[in-house]
C-alpha cells in the first residue's frame, strides 16, 4: 500500500494519468478534478461543480472519506461527474449529502434498496430547477404564442364574438347622430345636450313630443336640417350593423378549421357585393386541400375569432396573412334566399 498508485482520471473529455497515494482518501483525487475543471475554464462559461467519483471499472459510486487503495486499482477510469450524470443504480450517501440530517433517516441501509434509487435522483434533480434558466428571446415568444393560442381556444370555446358585435353600435348610437342602430327613432333627438338614459327613454317612449319647450331652442335649426338624411342615414349603418348576424343566421354549414402552416392554399375572390370573401379553389398539395369540406364557394366568416364578414377581400386577405399560427379560420355557405337579399341591399346604395 506504501507504493505510488497511477489512476486514469476522466475530467469533462480528457483523460488524465494521476500518480496518487494509496493512503490518502479519494476527496483528494477529486480536488485534484476540480483544479483540472477550473483551469479549463478561464474561456468558458462556468459548469456546474464535480462532487462525485464515479468508478467505470467497478460500476460504482466511490465513498470520498475512504482510501484510494481500498476502493481503486492501478489503470481503473475514474469519471469525476456532477450529482446528476450519476447512474441510477450507483446511489448511496454521498449522492445525497443534503438528505443525512432528515429524521427519519432516509439514507440508512435499511430504507435505500433498487426500487427507490431512481426516486431520489429525481429528487435531487427537482432541487436543483431555477438554478440557472436562462431564457431567450425565442423562448420567450413561443410562450407569448403559446398563452395567446390558449386565449384564443377558451374565445372559441365560450363563443362570444356575437356579443362583441352586439355591445358596439349600443354607445355609437346614443352619441352619435349619424350612426343610429334603429330608424324608429330619428336623430334629432339625440343630440338635445340629454346624455343620460332617463331623458333618452322618455323621448324614446313619447316619439310624438318632439317640439317641447325645452328642444324649442335647438329645434327648429335642426329638425329641417337632418330631415332630408333621416331616411337615408339608417340605410348606410342598417347592412353593416346588421351584417354579421345575418350571415350567421343564414349560413349553411358553419365549421372551424385549424391551420398550421403560413401559407394555407387556397384562391380567394369577391362576391358580387364585393363584400365577402369566397374560396374560389385550392390548390395542389396545400393544407387547406386536405380538408374536403372547403369546397368553391364557401366564404370566410372569422379569423381568430374576429369576424372578416364584410371587410372586402383585401383586408381578409391581410388578416390571414397576418394572423398568428395556429390559426382558426370560420367557414360557412350562404343560401340562395341570403344571396338575393344581399343583391338587393347592394342595388338600394
Amino acid at each position: 500500500m506504501g507504493e505510488s498508485l497511477t489512476v486514469r482520471l476522466f475530467v469533462r473529455t480528457q483523460t488524465y494519468d494521476i500518480p496518487c497515494d494509496p493512503r490518502q482518501p479519494a476527496k483528494w483525487l477529486l480536488m485534484q478534478a476540480k483544479n483540472i475543471q477550473r483551469s479549463s475554464q478561464k474561456n468558458t462559461p462556468p459548469e456546474d461543480e464535480l462532487e462525485v467519483l464515479f468508478n467505470r471499472t467497478t460500476r460504482r459510486v466511490i465513498d470520498l472519506e475512504d482510501s484510494i487503495g481500498s476502493s481503486i486499482s492501478a489503470m481503473d477510469v475514474i469519471d469525476a461527474r456532477t450529482l446528476l450524470q450519476t447512474p441510477d443504480t450507483s446511489y448511496n450517501s454521498v449522492m445525497f449529502p443534503w438528505l443525512r440530517s432528515y429524521p427519519g433517516g432516509l439514507l440508512s441501509s435499511d430504507k435505500i434498496d433498487s426500487s427507490n434509487g431512481l426516486f431520489f435522483q429525481q429528487l435531487y434533480a427537482f432541487t436543483l430547477i431555477g438554478k440557472r434558466t436562462p431564457v431567450s428571446a425565442a423562448q420567450r415568444k413561443q410562450k407569448q404564442d403559446q398563452d395567446a393560442f390558449l386565449s384564443l381556444l377558451h374565445t372559441y370555446v365560450t363563443g362570444n364574438y356575437d356579443q362583441d358585435h352586439k355591445s358596439r353600435p349600443q354607445p355609437t348610437g346614443v352619441r352619435r347622430v349619424t350612426v343610429p342602430s334603429s330608424p324608429v327613432y330619428p336623430p334629432e333627438h339625440d343630440p338635445n345636450g340629454f346624455s343620460d338614459s332617463g331623458s333618452d327613454s322618455s323621448l324614446e317612449d313619447s316619439p310624438s313630443y318632439p317640439t317641447r319647450p325645452r328642444n324649442d331652442n335647438v329645434g327648429p335649426q335642426r329638425i329641417p336640417a337632418p330631415s332630408s338624411p333621416v331616411h337615408q342615414v339608417p340605410t348606410v349603418p342598417s347592412p353593416s350593423v346588421s351584417r354579421p348576424q345575418n350571415a350567421l343566421d343564414g349560413m349553411e354549414n358553419v365549421f372551424d378549421i385549424v391551420f398550421k402552416q403560413q401559407a394555407i392554399g387556397m384562391k380567394l375572390g369577391a362576391d358580387e357585393t364585393k363584400q365577402f370573401a369566397i374560396v374560389k379553389e385550392c390548390f395542389e398539395g396545400s393544407e387547406a386541400k386536405r380538408y374536403p369540406e372547403i369546397q368553391s364557394g364557401v366564404v370566410i366568416l372569422a379569423v381568430n375569432g374576429q369576424e372578416v364578414s364584410g371587410l372586402g377581400l383585401s383586408r381578409v386577405l391581410y388578416r390571414l396573412r397576418e394572423a398568428p399560427r395556429p390559426v382558426v379560420v370560420r367557414f360557412g355557405r350562404m343560401s340562395t334566399r341570403q344571396l338575393l337579399e344581399r343583391r338587393k341591399a347592394h342595388g338600394r346604395w
